[in-house]
């Protein structure tokens, strides 16, 4: 019998079909790669796309997310290193990344990388696995080197008529026992807290409206100021009752009102300062009034007194 293929043969025949082999294979992975990256372009295109809030939202949550992070901090005890799983109910997963990445900069805990499951649901802008109880939130991280587990949910996190709401309660479990360290809730409503601003700014109004009719600004009580008025308004024609004397003995309508007008304007001075120096109201601007005209008569009254002293 003649040997068609000597062991030379036999050897290079073997390795033209493993070079042949790992060029199909090659091809195959080539091609798999080729699809899937083509199907995640279809995805990407056609796939479900993923809510971002609105900047109002993004702002709310960044200032609940702020005091959650220092309510972490106080609460905390020997926990350093743990893992942030997603939050229930966070389909934005704008709470979770934000909290994240503020725990991340402030260096508050060292957190544990995401798992790869829930980086393919971000890229695919897929619902991202939720955790409602201890136990399933402790089985998640049963793998990790960490010492324990922060998780939680959000309640509400939307915009309302007068502006945004956010609500939810976050857990701080240990590792090895499961204890819960602690435990807190966050709460933002710019609504409600817009309404106890102006209430707050109402209510400032009225306590210096009161004090202002109290103490007219922190000055002397209007009763003080009153009298203050009454006597010099009576004391001053009748300390200077020469000089009015004089005015009216020169028998001139023009002097005796320059002399009317002057000590006139001097009695509202003195009853502009009564009031409080400034009209902040129709009262005090009343007030004013009746003041100085009240001062005018009796004026006229003692020029014609002094100008019956110089007829006798």
């Amino acid at each position: 019998m003649m040997k068609v293929f000597g062991k030379k043969s036999v050897s290079t025949l073997g390795s033209l079909l493993s070079i042949a082999l790992f060029k199909r294979n090659i091809q195959f992975l080539g091609s798999l790669c080729l699809f899937i990256y083509a199907f995640y372009l279809v995805w990407i295109c056609l796939g479900p796309e993923k809510n971002f809030p609105n900047e109002e939202r993004q702002q709310i949550a960044n200032n609940a997310i702020q005091n959650m992070v220092e309510d972490i901090r106080n609460k905390r005890q020997h926990l350093r290193k743990v893992a942030v799983l997603h939050f229930s109910n966070d389909p934005t997963d704008y709470v979770t990344d934000t909290l994240r990445d503020t725990l991340n900069g402030t260096g508050i805990l060292n957190l544990s990388d995401i798992s790869i499951s829930e980086k393919i649901s971000k890229k695919l802008h897929l619902r991202c696995k939720e955790y409602f109880t201890t136990d399933e939130a402790l089985d998640a991280i049963s793998g990790l080197d960490v010492q324990g587990v922060l998780w939680g949910k959000v309640d509400l996190f939307e915009t309302e008529e007068n502006g945004a709401v956010i609500k939810g309660e976050w857990y701080l479990d240990e590792k090895g026992s499961g204890k819960r360290i602690a435990s807190g809730v966050f709460y933002k409503n710019t609504a409600e807290e817009a309404k106890k601003a102006e209430e707050l700014r109402q209510q400032e109004l009225k306590e210096l409206e009161s004090k202002t009719e109290n103490t007219e600004d922190g000055k002397h009580p209007w009763y003080v100021r009153f009298l203050v008025f009454l006597l010099l308004t009576l004391l001053l024609p009748i300390f200077t009752i020469a000089f009015i004397r004089a005015m009216v003995a020169k028998r001139s309508n023009l002097i005796n009102a320059f002399v009317l007008g002057t000590y006139t304007f001097i009695d509202g001075i003195l009853a502009f300062f009564m009031i409080g120096g400034v009209f902040q109201s129709g009262t005090k601007l009343m007030w004013f009034c009746l003041a100085t005209f009240t001062a005018f008569c009796y004026n006229v009254c003692l020029m014609n007194f002094a100008l019956k002293l110089e007829k006798e």
